[in-house]
């Protein structure tokens, strides 16, 4: 009782979303994998605004899992984010395809006063200089982690990291 009373407000915040939609996650997870078998793909979804950090624009439309690939039995995977991320995925139905836009591709369709929009990349300039000079992709910037919490996580990375060898 004297954590929840003591804690700021904006870590309250963070913690209850996180626990949402960390929660929605897990339940979306169960309910595609109730459905595999009229399943083909489950695809991952980003929401595209200028609050979208490096991380999940590059993820934005990765097959997360396939029925051919995975053979089918294999367990749907939750989708990993990081705190307050508003990631998520939807099925695509054996029969009924459908064409989901990579996220590179949504960021190579930006212009550049636009992908300087991104919040991020106004915080931190640099990285849009490591983008624009070819010295970091966007998928550089994803960068996983384990939360006590929440387990398996994935963040944007400091551009330190993003730059780092592989």
């Amino acid at each position: 009782r004297r954590i929840t009373e003591t804690i700021p407000a904006h870590q309250a915040n963070n913690l209850m979303r996180t626990l949402d939609l960390t929660s929605y996650r897990d339940s979306t997870s169960l309910h595609q994998n109730a459905n595999r078998a009229i399943a083909q793909q489950v695809i991952r979804i980003a929401a595209r605004d200028t609050r979208t950090c490096l991380s999940c624009i590059a993820q934005h439309g990765d097959v997360i899992w396939d029925s051919e690939r995975d053979g089918g039995e294999a367990p749907v995977p939750r989708v990993d984010d990081h705190h307050s991320g508003r990631c998520t995925s939807v099925i695509i139905v054996k029969g009924f395809p459908r064409t989901i836009q990579s996220g590179q591709d949504w960021w190579n369709s930006l212009t550049p006063e636009r992908q300087a929009q991104q919040v991020s990349l106004a915080r931190s300039p640099g990285k849009l200089d490591a983008l624009n000079n070819g010295s970091a992709t966007l998928r550089d910037f994803i960068h996983p982690y384990t939360d006590d919490v929440f387990g398996s996580m994935l963040r944007e990375a400091s551009l330190t990291d993003a730059l780092m060898p592989k």
